[in-house]
């Protein structure tokens, strides 16, 4: 485990529902075998039978439940996982936004991205790759809207970093 870095908690949430149904099968199975004291002849047999049926049917039901909770649980355990070479963020690590390009300048900032305008355009900038912007958008009132929309998907939590957007040109 990288240096800093938090063990997740749903990976034991996990571990402990499987331990759950581990023991739920060893008590019923346990609990079954107990059923036939004082019985004997063909009571016996009858009574050991049903038992047997009985557990095999209750192991089953178990089973097919801890396999569809696995399953479910495996899903939302890939879905909310970090993505392979990042860490884990946390909200107070949005950016602290660089020096914006002469003319332009920075209304909003995420992990990433960075939304701004310029002198006749709304632009994307990506932070790990200074230069020009990595998506650009005319300045009026229909791009700006796709502008934002397009810097939301790709940053829901960003923050914004100046009052509102020049008005359009």
């Amino acid at each position: 485990m990288a240096k800093g870095e938090k063990k997740r908690v749903f990976t034991w949430v996990i571990l402990v529902v499987n331990i759950l149904f581990l023991l739920w099968i060893v008590s019923g199975l346990t609990s079954a075998s107990n059923n036939c004291s004082g019985m004997i002849g063909s009571d016996l047999d009858t009574c050991q039978g049903a038992t047997a049926v009985g557990a095999g049917i209750g192991v089953i039901v178990i089973v097919f439940f801890w396999a569809l909770v696995d399953v479910i649980l495996g899903v939302l355990w890939l879905v909310t996982r970090p993505k392979a070479g990042q860490p884990a963020i946390q909200p107070q690590a949005l950016l602290q936004p660089p020096a914006a390009p002469p003319g332009c300048a920075f209304t909003h900032v995420g992990f990433r991205f960075m939304l701004g305008h310029g002198p006749d355009f709304y632009g994307i900038w990506d932070a790990s790759a200074p230069g020009p912007p990595v998506s650009r958008f005319p300045k009026t009132p229909e791009a700006w809207q796709e502008a934002w929309r397009t810097f939301n998907s790709w940053e829901p939590q960003a923050r914004s970093i100046a009052a509102a957007p020049p008005p359009p040109a």
